[in-house]
This record gives C-alpha cells, structure tokens and sequence, in this order.
C-alpha cells in the first residue's frame, strides 16, 4: 500500500512532535536534576564552610590549651598534699604574722572531696591588717576558691584594745592531690 503524501506529512510531524515532546522533556527534567545539584551543592558548600570554622576554633584552642600547658603544670604541682598540706598551712601562717593578725585555720573534711581541701580561716586584726591579709591569700599560689567570706568590725582582738578590730572568715576550697 502505497501512502499519500498528506499522510506521509502527518506520520512525519506526529513523529516530529513526539521526538520534540520528548527532547522537551529530557530538557525539563535535566534542568529539575541542575537546580536540584545546585541547591545540594550549596548546602554541602555551607557544611564545609561551618566545619572548616569548627575545625579552626578547634585549632585555636588546642594552640591556646598548648600555649597555657606551662601554666596548667604549674598549677598542679602546686596543688597541695592532701596528706601533709603542711607547706599551704605554713604560708598562711607567715601571711598572718607578717600582717599582724591572729589566725585560726582549720581543715573540714565534711566539706572537702577528692580534688579539694575545704579550709576555714578565721583573721583577727586592725581592718587595714585584715584587708591586706586577704589581699595575700588571694595571690596564693595555689589553685584556690573562695567560697565564702564574712567580714565583721569590733570583734575580739587580743593583742591590743588600742586598735579597732575587725574578725573576718574566708571558706575556701584548695586544689589537693
């Protein structure tokens, strides 16, 4: 059978239409797939991006932490025994002597733990003596922390009535090996 030329046409542009349909379709569906890796892309881009800044910030603290190592060592070896806090004891009792102050230390071990030694350290003397005794436990070279502090003017002072007196408590919990 022998086809008409109207017919020819019409297979012809049916088939034309429906390759075009389908590049049409191929085409859509490639730029669905594009947009889709790009927006992939750009979160993958932003991860990277937060976690080369974590890694930096790790980076930086590890360098801070290295920088500070010296310090740190320095700081546990003078942690006090916890068996023989004789040499912190000691301390204390030149500060009170060099500031004119009676002291009274003592241990609670009720309230110390593994890592600390809880001390509470009852100062008698002029305000000034007693203020400047506090001043020099502060800037004890041992990893202290002082938890509590009363300070109280007109207490008992022993060695003279001349002066006023001041009565001060300071709770304090230092670093014990």
């Amino acid at each position: 059978m022998k086809k008409s030329p109207l017919t020819k046409l019409i297979i012809t542009t049916v088939t034309l239409c429906a390759f075009i349909g389908a590049l049409g379709f191929s085409l859509f569906k490639t730029s669905q797939h594009i947009k889709d890796s790009r927006s992939a892309l750009g979160r993958i881009e932003t991860k990277t991006i937060t976690t080369e800044q974590e890694r930096n910030r790790i980076a930086s603290t590890d360098d801070v932490l290295k920088e500070q190592q010296d310090n740190i060592s320095r700081l546990e070896r003078k942690a006090i025994n916890r068996q023989r806090p004789l040499e912190f004891i000691e301390r204390i009792e030149q500060i009170g002597h060099r500031t004119n102050n009676l002291i009274a230390l003592n241990v609670e071990e009720s309230r110390s733990n593994p890592e600390s030694l809880f001390f509470r350290l009852s100062i008698d003397g002029t305000e000034q003596n007693v203020r400047n005794m506090l001043s020099l436990v502060e800037a004890l070279p041992f990893p202290l922390n002082i938890e509590g502090l009363t300070f109280q003017r007109g207490g008992i002072l022993e060695r003279s009535a001349t002066f006023a007196s001041t009565h001060m408590v300071i709770e304090m919990k230092v670093r014990a090996q």
